[in-house]
């Protein structure tokens, strides 16, 4: 563990480690909840590039997708998650402009 903790909050955003990180309007890091507490959906900030990866979860607590952004542009590969944790699309983008999408069955194998 490092010698010196980097940490501080500015405003709805927590600086921790090179890494910003969201706040909710109830101060919960980049976090939004089901009724019965699971995690719904989070956001993760990067300092460096401004890159975000917001994550959504199904109340099984699955991931079920990942979206990436740079600034407020979709860019790069957003996935898509059935229940089961398979892989069931992909979606690229660049700069905000799509580019291409691949669809997978249940096996994992692309529909063409």
């Amino acid at each position: 563990m490092p010698g010196n903790l980097i940490c501080f909050i500015v405003g709805p955003i927590l600086f921790f480690y090179g890494i910003w990180i969201m706040l909710n309007k109830e101060g919960k890091l980049g976090s939004q909840y089901y009724d019965n507490g699971v995690l719904k959906s989070e956001a993760i900030y990067s300092n460096f590039r401004q890159i975000i990866i917001v994550k959504s979860y199904y109340e099984t607590e699955v991931l079920k997708s990942e979206i990436p952004y740079t600034g407020k542009k979709l860019d790069g590969t957003k996935k898509e998650y059935d229940e089961n944790s398979k892989l069931r699309q992909e979606t690229f983008f660049v700069n905000g402009n799509l580019r291409g999408e691949k669809n997978y069955d249940e096996n994992g194998n692309e529909i063409k």
